[in-house]
């Protein structure tokens, strides 16, 4: 039972990230160059960081950094007029749907 609870929580949590960074606006692509980010720290695959102009107490982020998912899903990366890259998480997590 414990584990199961435990598994649910999980899952409730990895959809609310989702959502978070899929919902918001309708858009799918997030700011996800390593050079945007600070305070970063590997979690499982993901990482836990603070965007540079967060303040310290800012509340920590997750996500992927753009410059490794680059190296393996280029069609998931775009760079941004400033020239930071960011991802499209839709298409990254539709690996199997690719065009």
């Amino acid at each position: 039972a414990n584990k199961m609870g435990a598994y649910n929580q999980q899952q409730a949590g990895m959809q609310s990230l989702f959502g978070g960074m899929l919902g918001f606006g309708g858009q799918l692509a997030s700011l996800s160059d390593k050079n945007a980010k600070k305070d970063i720290k590997k979690v499982g695959g993901l990482y836990e960081y603070r965007y540079k102009g967060d303040g310290k107490n800012a509340p920590k982020r997750i996500g992927v950094m753009a410059q490794e998912v680059e190296k393996i899903r280029p069609d998931a990366v775009s760079r941004r007029p400033d020239g930071l890259r960011q991802v499209n998480y839709g298409a990254l997590f539709n690996a199997g749907k690719r065009k």
